[in-house]
This record gives structure tokens, sequence and C-alpha cells, in this order.
């Protein structure tokens, strides 16, 4: 009972029933709170308290990405110890399980991300930002609460300033074991704000920069490659078509250079804000070549007319973004190059598929290569959302996708010529037949003539055959002779000699005496071989730039080594002189033999047998004759 009128005293108390309303209103109110802190987006303290990138040894490389925080500051006027601030430190964002990448926008951005050091000893990492357009900037590293170094990067800095001289931003942090370190930094740039951030082992870095520099380096390679072909064509043939692919083509490559970073890094490095500049500028002249090429070689004017004057519409709209990104604003002056571009990409796109449904010829294979153009770049964009994985055909999609468009262009302007060629030679043969029904007549005059055009073709086929060099026999003849000769000693059981001649020590006769004086050794070499040669069926032929082949049908080992001595001792014996001055030349001589009762499984046999009787001359000293052992 007592028990009970206790409780029951408590139960009446004011004193306690305040205190228990006051708990429950406490409660009520940090439950607010805490809804408030999930919910309303602030992420700061899940920064300060939460997860950081642990730096260890079981990698080489190390991928920031989840671990990023950032804040856009629109008007570009805050400074590190506003970003401190309390009031702005709750408006940080998580990035997410993608790299920062925020398109085109003339906001600045803060990022931050926390890092500790998953080692025993002291460690120093490479914090690369890669992106090599990034114009400015600026890294802090906070340990304890203090910022204790300040790095300003981006390429409106010398390149020579940069700590470590790489295209990307990248930037030095020596941790000690167990540090943790909150790494801050603000980016503006009047391109794309697109900031992946890895963090390398400084021995790993270098090697990866090489590898991809050769990827690079074979890119640009191919493509160099393509316009030397393609501009000695349109000299030798004069189709402007062949002047305008390689214009659009070296347009697109001063593009990618300078996306890149290697016109940043290799040509104008005290002046990185030609960066922007320089890719504006491949970018807006890729575009228009691009248009000036489809143009051409869709033969839009002659079979479109109307659609010919909306495309030199679009062209001519290129000049705004480059007036707008000289003399008003860079930014806005990207932003209507970016439309620019896709603006012809479409047209572009909308050209070769109507050219196709009207059947023209040339539209099928130019789908084809910008198909592939635009799957790779497609390709790219999808891997820089983070659509798909990072790998080797997503990173370099454009690159790929412009190479292999830059190939199958150049094989449809070759099959464009060979169906121009097709319909001259249409014309010519229609206008022959013309000329035979109208003018019987003339039967015998045009008979002698056509006589004369058949010995004309056959001397010039047989100079076709011939090197032009030294006079004998080319590498074109002799592979349609030698197979010749190869079945018919099969079929007739009989014997085939094959001598491999080399000019030892060429390339020092060219070095010291001068190119001039090599094309008259090799055509020295050519007169002696010819004079040794005195059989009608015996072929002598330039096989390579100093070497020759001489096929002996009905020859066994011991006349092919007669011969091949003779050569070598006669050469040897035989003075050779140029600007007064003696000359000693040498041979090295590899035969082999196809014996009656020894025959090869094929032609080639033959020939790698010779050749490897070659090397052996050669590695044993030069100036000698050898057979496969």
């Amino acid at each position: 009972m007592e028990g009970q009128s206790g409780k029951q005293g408590n139960m009446n108390n004011p004193a306690i029933d305040g205190a228990e309303e006051l708990l429950i209103v406490i409660c009520k109110r940090l439950i607010c709170l805490l809804m408030v802190y999930v919910f309303s987006g602030v992420v700061y303290a899940q920064a300060a308290s939460g997860d950081a990138l642990v730096l260890s040894n079981e990698s080489n490389k190390h991928s920031a990405i989840g671990y990023i925080w950032y804040l856009e500051d629109k008007q570009g006027k805050l400074d590190i110890q506003d970003i401190l601030q309390p009031q702005f430190q709750w408006r940080f964002k998580n990035v997410g399980n993608k790299a920062p990448n925020f398109g085109l926008t003339k906001s600045a951005y803060w990022f931050q991300l926390q890092v500790v050091s998953g080692e025993d000893r002291p460690k120093t990492w490479w914090l690369e930002i890669q992106d090599p357009l990034l114009d400015i900037v600026d890294i802090y590293y906070k340990v304890n609460g203090e910022l204790t170094e300040h790095i300003q990067l981006g390429d409106h800095y010398p390149f020579h300033e940069r700590p470590v001289r790489v295209r990307n931003p990248v930037s030095i942090l020596s941790l000690k074991p167990g540090e943790r370190v909150e790494i801050i930094f603000r980016v503006k740039t009047y391109g794309a704000m697109h900031a992946p951030v890895f963090f390398w082992e400084p021995e790993s870095y270098p090697v990866e920069a090489l590898n991809l520099q050769m990827e690079y380096g074979i890119y640009y390679g191919i493509i160099g490659a393509l316009i030397l072909y393609n501009l000695m064509l349109f000299f030798s043939i004069r189709d402007v078509t062949y002047l305008y692919y390689c214009l659009f083509v070296l347009s697109y490559c001063v593009w990618q250079f300078s996306y890149n970073g290697l016109g940043y890094e290799f040509l104008w490095p005290n002046h990185g804000k030609l960066n922007l500049l320089s890719a504006l500028l491949g970018s807006n002249f890729y575009t228009f070549f691009m248009l000036v090429f489809v143009r051409s070689f869709l033969r839009i004017p002659d079979l479109f007319p109307c659609m010919n004057k909306f495309i030199i519409c679009v062209m001519s709209f290129g000049i705004i973004p480059l007036s707008v990104f000289l003399f008003f604003d860079q930014s806005i002056g990207v932003r209507i190059n970016v439309f620019y571009l896709v603006m012809a990409l479409c047209v572009i796109s909308f050209a070769g598929v109507y050219a196709y449904y009207k059947k023209v010829v040339e539209a099928r294979y130019f789908l084809i290569a910008w198909g592939v153009f635009i799957f790779g770049v497609l390709t790219f964009c999808m891997m820089f959302i983070g659509l798909l994985p990072a790998n080797f055909l997503t990173i370099h999609g454009q690159q790929i996708g412009s190479a292999s468009e830059a190939i199958l262009l150049s094989f449809a302007l070759a099959h464009r010529m060979r169906l121009l060629t097709k319909e001259n030679e249409r014309i010519r043969m229609q206008v022959k037949q013309n000329l035979e029904n109208r003018v019987v007549q003339r039967t015998d005059e045009l008979s002698v003539a056509m006589s004369e055009l058949k010995l004309a073709n056959e001397m010039l086929r047989e100079k076709s055959f011939n090197d032009g060099l030294t006079g004998v026999r080319n590498r074109m003849y002799l592979e349609s002779e030698y197979e010749k000769e190869w079945l018919r000693s099969r079929r007739e059981r009989s014997d085939l000699a094959v001598l491999m001649i080399d000019l030892d020590h060429f390339k020092r006769v060219n070095d010291e005496h001068g190119h001039l004086c090599g094309d008259r050794a090799l055509c020295f070499v050519a007169d002696i071989v010819r004079k040794e040669i005195s059989r009608p069926g015996d072929i002598i032929a330039r096989y390579g730039g100093e070497e020759f082949l001489v096929v002996l049908p009905g020859t066994g080992n011991a006349g092919a080594y007669a011969l091949a001595e003779k050569i070598r001792a006669t050469l040897e014996n035989t003075a050779f002189t140029y600007d007064n001055q003696a000359i000693q030349l040498t041979v090295s001589i590899g035969y082999a033999v196809q014996t009656a009762t020894e025959c090869l499984e094929d032609a080639s046999s033959l020939l790698d047998a010779a050749d490897q009787a070659l090397y052996a001359a050669k590695h044993n000293g030069r100036n000698q004759v050898a057979a496969v052992a």
C-alpha cells in the first residue's frame, strides 16, 4: 500500500511532469534535426567523418570516384577562406559514382575529398586531374585543420612551372604513415568542366604516360600517312576532292592535338591560352572542311541543288562562333561552336542517307565511314558521362573512330576514282563504236591506228616491267614470271635455281658519297649481273632497295654456285669510280635450288631458302656465296 501510495504521489508531482514534457520536446527536436540532416542533402558532415580514400601499395593507381564532393560557385568569387566557413561546408554535395562532369559552364567549381595513408612508412603520391584543357586549377592541402600547401596548375600558367611536367595537371602529395589529408581544389575553365581525379605511384605514372604517347604516335602516324598519300594523289590527278579530304583530316588532327594537351606540352608550353583557341579553330575548320568534302564527294551541287544551298548556309554559319570567341565572349563562342558542330553532323548524316536513297554509289562507302566515326564519338561520350566503363576502346573512341573514318574514306576515294575511270572507259568505247558505225570507209586507217595503239600499249607494258633506275626487270615482272617458272620446274621435274644478290654496305656508300652515287652503284651491279647471264630464259630483276634476284631455269647446285661465284668475283675485281674516286663494291649472294627429286611445297619456299642463304652470307662476313645448309 505504501509503494502504491508513493507511486501515485510521484504521478501527481507537477515538477516531475514538467521534466518529462521538457524531455519529450527535446527528443522531438533532436529527431527533427536528424531528419533534416539526413534528407536535406547536407553532405559535408559525412565528408568530415565518413569514408576517406585509402592510398596503399595494393594498387599503383587509385581512382577518387565516389569520394569527391563539389560546390558550384556561380559568380566565381569565393576563395579558400570562404570555402572553409561552415555555411559553405554544408552546401557541398557528393558527385556520386562517376567522375565530376558539368559540361560547358561559366561557374567555378570547388571540389574536396579526403585521403588517408595506408602505409607504415612515408609515401609520395601524384595527384592527377585527367583533363589537359582545364584553365585554372588551385589545389590546397589541409592537414590537422590547417592549410599546408597551395599549388596552382592549369594551362593559363607556363608549362615549366608545373611540379610534374606532363599534359594533365599533376601535383605531388607526401603522406606520413596513417596521415589523413583533406584536399580542396578549385577549377575554372572556359571549356567543358570535366575533372576525373586519380592518385598514382610516381614510378608507375611515367610508364602509363609513355604508353599513351605511343598510342598517340600510332594514331597521328596513321593520319599523317593518309594525308600525305591523298595529297600526292591530288597533285597527281588534280581532283580537288582529295584536297578537301586532306584539309578536313588535318583540321581534325589539330583539334585532337589540342584536346589531348599535346600542343600545350610540345608546341606552346608558355602560352597555354592557345589551347582553347587551337581546339576551337581545329573543330571549327574540321566542321567547315568536312561539309566541303561531303559536298564534293557526294556531288551534291550537281545532283541536289537545293541541298547544296542549305549546306552553303551551314558552312557560312561557322564564322559566327569564331567572331564571338575572338571579339566578345570565349565561353559563348565555345557554346555556339558546339551547336555549329552538332548541326553540321546532322546535316552531313542527312546528306549521306539522302544520297544513298537516291542511288548515289559513293554514298554507300561514305555512310560506312561516317557511321564508324559517329559510333566512336558516341562511345567516347557515353564513357565521358559514365554510361560505359572506361577501357581502351571507350577512352580512345574518338581516335579509333576518326582513324577508321579517314582510312575508309580514303578507300572510298579510291573506289570513286575507279568508278570515274570506268565511266571514262565506257564513254571512250561508246565514242569508238559510234565512230566505227559512222565512218566505215576509214576502217583501214582506224585499224592502223589501233595497231599503233596496241604497239604503244605493249611498249608501255614492257616499260612497266622494267626498273626505272637499273633497266633490269622489276619486282612486278618477277612475281608474274617466277610463279610460272616454278610451276614448270615442278611439272617437268627439272632443276630451278634462285640467286639473291645484295650489295654490301650500300648504306655506307649512300652516306659517304651521296644517293646519286648509290644509284650509280646499283646500275653498275645490274650491268655486271646482266652481262654474266647469257641464256634467254634466265631472269634478272631488282627485288628490293639494293637486292637483285636471278632466276635460272634448268640449273642445278653446281651451275648456280659457279654463276654466283663468277658474279661475285667479277664485281670484286671490276673498278667502280664515281667523281674520279674509286669505290670498292662487293656483293653477298645466297642461292637455293629446287632439284628434280626435291620439289618444295610452294614457290615462296624457294625464295625463303635463298633469303636465308643470303642472311648466312652476310652474317659470315659478306662478299661471299652461301647456300642453305
